[in-house]
């Protein structure tokens, strides 16, 4: 403004006249051109929220991200734009944990929680992640550390219950740091032998990364167990126990089934019909030799 004057009185409201020559806004007041040549002395805000006219007046103290608006109450006043927020005296452009920034300011955590830009993201402070809102940052806890909701429980598929733990169907990694899956049924994949006996008996993790019974035991898929190797002539309890096929627990003790006969050193079951036909094989061979004894002898 390069208004002329000889006298105060002789420049525009807020404004005085400097060596009088020319005329100047007061201090903490800004020179605004409203209009062709209609030019303002307007105050500079110093709080936000303070009573304003142009966005000039609020821009210059709080930055781009300030604007001059009409308020509920029906006045104008300064306060940040829509997608920014006020924080160490400035408007600041909002971003979220995950979303791009220039300065830590810009991070905004809901709980007032200080965040930080790294690398041109905002990033949780050290010890914390973010919330499943994405909006703030909870403190992070590990298997076995103290807690007090579910969120702050980092590890997968775990929960708080004053500290953090393995939910009921996961059990804790040999190295503290992994829920994994107990198994439900033999077969089940697995990394560790405790996935297999959580709710399975006498089972084990094989080489083979699946659940099985442990040696000296075979499974049973109807009842989904694993039962005792019980062979022909040993002591037994039920029908599950009984390893060779068509055999059965009778009276204590593994027998062959009905219509079945012991074979071979007592290991298996087969038909009587097959034994018959061994046997008479038997004989056949038995004859053949004693009738070609004589002659074997004279030789």
């Amino acid at each position: 403004m390069r208004q002329l004057c000889n006298y105060d009185t002789d420049c525009i409201e807020n404004a005085f006249c400097r060596d009088q020559t020319y005329c100047q806004c007061k201090a903490e007041f800004l020179l605004h051109l409203n209009g062709t040549n209609n030019f303002l002395c307007l105050k500079e805000a110093t709080n936000l929220d303070d009573s304003c006219i142009e966005d000039i007046q609020c821009t210059k103290p709080f930055g781009s991200h300030a604007t001059c608006t009409v308020t509920i109450g029906g006045y104008k006043a300064c306060s940040c734009v829509s997608g920014a927020h006020f924080t160490e005296g400035r408007c600041y452009q909002t971003s979220r944990i995950g979303e791009r920034c220039v300065v830590h300011n810009n991070c905004q955590l809901d709980s007032g929680l200080r965040a930080y830009c790294d690398r041109s993201i905002c990033n949780c402070p050290n010890n914390y992640h973010p919330d499943a809102s994405g909006k703030d940052c909870i403190r992070t806890s590990y298997l076995d550390d103290p807690c007090t909701s579910d969120q702050e429980c980092i590890t997968e598929n775990s929960r708080c219950g004053e500290v953090c733990r393995c939910k009921i169907e996961y059990i804790q990694s040999h190295q503290r740091n992994a829920c994994l899956r107990a198994a439900d049924n033999m077969g089940d994949p697995c990394e560790e032998t405790e996935q297999c006996t959580r709710f399975l008996d006498r089972a084990r993790c094989d080489t083979d990364g699946t659940c099985n019974c442990v040696a000296g035991f075979h499974y049973f898929t109807p009842q989904n167990k694993c039962y005792r190797d019980i062979f022909l002539g040993e002591m037994c309890e039920g029908n599950e126990e009984c390893i060779p096929q068509f055999s059965e627990c009778k009276n204590g003790v593994c027998h062959c089934k009905e219509g079945y006969q012991e074979g071979q050193n007592i290991t298996y079951c087969i038909t009587a019909k097959n034994i018959g036909s061994k046997g008479q094989i038997g004989n056949k061979y038995i004859l053949h030799l004693l009738l070609c004894l004589p002659f074997l002898l004279r030789t």
